[in-house]
């Protein structure tokens, strides 16, 4: 992520703000170091920023080089938006700014799909802020580990299907108390290997059989991400050869 001081904290910034000025972008781009490449940091910078009096400044931009970041010279780049002080505001953006700080509530490997303890947006118009808008994320249950996933997938009685291989299931339709207690959610059928191993009148009973396994314990991890109830749907798989495997243990 990008980095940005506010009111006197680095947090992580997930904007991309010197992006928002093409002129300045296209100057700092053409002095990044040829041959450099961080699967870490694929755009090969990182900003630092930072927001005083309400308006948003750039401090540095670091770029990686030798295995080091490096501080990059733009001194005569951004002179336009150098007031007398030096420093250097950012009358450009016009934008909403998401910044973070505290443990991963949730993480998705692609980009910056994911959300922390603290979150804030803060709306900026020609580099001053207007408006922030405060979140506070977190866990409400904890999905179980894999391997009592596998344990309670092998109390499934398989044996009633002799003819499936295997059952791919989700979870939809997660109900909470007012204590953020798990009360109920619904197991949805996604696929039963072979095709047409089991009727469409048994698909309520397999329902059911999973059901009476997961005796409504929570297989998914449920949190509160920015005021709204969250689960990832994820797809689980009960596998005749792993659960009779499991039982020869």
């Amino acid at each position: 992520s990008e980095r940005l001081n506010y009111k006197g904290e680095n947090v992580q910034l997930y904007s991309l703000l010197l992006e928002l000025n093409d002129e300045l972008f296209g100057d700092v781009k053409k002095r990044l170091p040829e041959g450099v490449f961080s699967t870490a940091l694929w755009r090969n910078y990182i900003g630092h920023w930072k927001i005083e009096n309400d308006s948003l400044f750039l401090d540095s931009i670091a770029v990686f080089q030798d295995e080091k970041l490096r501080a990059l010279n733009i001194d005569d780049l951004v002179l336009k938006y150098q007031l007398p002080d030096g420093r250097i505001f950012c009358s450009w953006v016009s934008d909403t700014l998401r910044i973070a700080k505290g443990e991963s509530v949730r993480y998705e490997h692609m980009g910056w799909d994911r959300n922390n303890e603290y979150e804030w947006d803060i709306l900026l118009k020609n580099g001053i802020v207007k408006k922030i808008t405060s979140y506070q994320n977190k866990i409400i249950a904890r999905g179980i580990s894999e391997t009592m996933i596998f344990k309670l997938f092998s109390e499934f009685p398989i044996e009633k299907y002799p003819n499936v291989s295997r059952i791919l299931f989700t979870i939809s339709n997660v109900n909470i108390d007012s204590d953020y207690n798990i009360k109920s959610y619904e197991v949805e059928l996604l696929r039963v290997s072979p095709q047409n191993s089991i009727s469409e009148e048994m698909s309520q009973t397999v329902i059911d059989d999973i059901k009476n396994v997961l005796k409504n314990r929570s297989i998914i991890t449920v949190s509160i991400i920015r005021g709204r109830l969250y689960f990832a749907k994820y797809a689980f798989c009960i596998s005749r050869k792993l659960i009779e495997e499991y039982r020869k243990k």
